[in-house]
């Protein structure tokens, strides 16, 4: 009710009517000032003199009559007011009643339906709400829900033994398991928490000092609430501490008292080495692992809200994967038209991470989604395929676009150059990404080359693929979005 009364005292720009009913009792009038300025015989709180000439009280007993008598408009008339009531009005003489009205066209007509939706803005995890069908299973509601997705790819995975020669041994093929089913990637929590959780570590740990992780892995499973088996031994000891107290014990807390021995950190030193292993790996389109990236040439969760023109259509993005990527069917995706008449004007979203290396500028986007326990579900093939039952090149276009008009901004030479700095946009699947420095992964790679040259797997290719988006299709997009008028 208070909103309502500040829109209506702030928003009309002609003549505000307050209808009010006459007070049951006249007790403590302090308490109803619109009565206690005009009716009280203290009069106490009289009106300013700046308002005395726009505000005052009109009494009417039959409302229909009262408007017809002041030329009111149909559409107040209609209101259908009880009477008994009292009246007070802006810019009236607080002694007559006014003697000119402004003619009004019915409110059917100036308020039409549909006739005003406001600017929204919009992102790829809205885009994704009108994937066609095949893809609508993802549709997600937030930036970060996509994680909590486990993609379903018992219909479409890639057979194992297709990568190896057809006289492969059982034994050689569980060789591509390489981490048990019970390591800490596959095993990790799963849902919209742990995604953030994931996205939050890699946001704010310094890449080259384990030493600070603990501290950052700790106040993140605090403020996502994740298991506490997760959390560091002095953290758990501390917890421990704190919940004795809370029933009653009356020791000392100090961390000198902790007894860590019995506490199991080994969850804790399999996440710090989970995360040490993903820092290791070399990425795809540079080659170059995380954590040898200088902290200056790199910014975590580059926020933009990029322009778009009022003509801007969703469905149109389908047309232009069909038109530049005639030959990559696997990335096309379907949009259909939305129900809603919104009228979209800024396209928004967060990148990940953005890194130069060599004059080259890259997007990397963590994913946290479960695909299965080994990683063997996490190889190239089968994670183009899961990127396009997620429609995530979706995503990528769009990351892309929006670093393509950020670097516009900022090298005085990008225009005609754009090959030179935009570099490829890399998704990173947390679950099955490791250091590929271990012997085993050595020996696998060695197998997989002498088994099959042509499907050869490298060992830097689990949970790891990237796309060298074509110039052009990403100036198509930018031109498809369109400025604001």
């Amino acid at each position: 009710m208070r909103r309502l009364g500040y829109v209506a005292f702030t928003r009309a720009s002609e003549q505000l009517y307050v209808v009010l009913r006459d007070p049951n009792d006249t007790r403590d009038m302090k308490r109803k000032p619109v009565f206690y300025w005009f009716e009280s015989p203290e009069a106490k709180f009289e009106l300013p003199d700046r308002l005395k000439g726009t505000i005052g009280m009109l009494r009417g007993h039959k409302v229909n009559e009262f408007y017809d008598n002041n030329y009111a408009s149909n559409a107040a008339k209609s209101a259908g007011v009880n009477d008994n009531v009292q009246l007070a009005a802006t810019k009236l003489d607080a002694h007559k009643p006014a003697t000119e009205t402004i003619e009004y066209a019915p409110f059917a007509e100036v308020m039409k339906t549909n006739y005003f939706h406001g600017w929204a803005k919009t992102s790829f995890t809205a885009l994704a709400r009108q994937l066609d069908e095949s893809t609508q299973a993802m549709a997600i509601v937030d930036e970060r829900i996509d994680d909590a997705i486990d993609i379903d790819m018992a219909d479409t995975s890639v057979s194992v033994e297709h990568l190896l020669n057809s006289d492969a041994s059982l034994e050689k093929v569980d060789g591509l398991n390489l981490k048990s089913e019970d390591d800490i990637r596959f095993t990790f929590v799963k849902g919209a928490n742990a995604g953030t959780f994931l996205h939050e570590i890699f946001e704010k740990i310094d890449f080259n000092n384990k030493a600070q992780w603990s501290q950052v892995i700790d106040r993140a499973i605090s403020s996502y609430q994740l298991p506490l088996a997760y959390s560091s031994a002095e953290q758990q000891g501390r917890r421990s501490q704190a919940k004795k107290q809370e029933q009653g014990d009356d020791g000392s807390f100090n961390t000198s008292s902790l007894d860590l021995a019995s506490i199991d950190a080994t969850k804790h030193e399999a996440l710090i080495n989970w995360i040490e292993e993903v820092l290791d790996a070399p990425l795809l389109a540079s080659k170059q692992p995380l954590r040898s990236i200088d902290a200056g040439h790199r910014f975590s969760e580059l926020e933009f809200n990029m322009g778009l023109s009022e003509n801007f259509k969703a469905q149109d993005i389908s047309k232009l994967f069909q038109q530049h990527l005639p030959n990559e069917m696997d990335k096309h995706v379907t949009l259909i038209p939305q129900n809603k008449a919104h009228l979209y004007r800024y396209l928004r979203g967060e990148i990940d991470l953005v890194y130069e290396h060599a004059g080259k500028y890259y997007v990397v986007d963590y994913k946290s989604n479960f695909l299965g326990n080994s990683l063997s579900d996490y190889n190239e093939n089968t994670l183009k395929q899961a990127m396009s039952k997620a429609g995530y090149w979706l995503q990528a276009a769009i990351y892309q676009v929006a670093l393509h008009r950020f670097l516009s901004m900022r090298i005085h030479d990008y225009t005609g150059n754009e090959d030179k700095y935009l570099g490829a946009v890399e998704y990173v699947f947390l679950r099955g990404v490791y250091s590929p420095n271990s012997q085993a992964a050595d020996d696998l790679s060695q197998h997989v080359k002498e088994a099959d040259n042509s499907h050869s797997m490298h060992n830097d290719r689990y949970g790891l693929v990237t796309w060298d988006i074509p110039i052009d299709f990403i100036k198509g997009l930018d031109a498809l979005f369109g400025m604001p008028d």
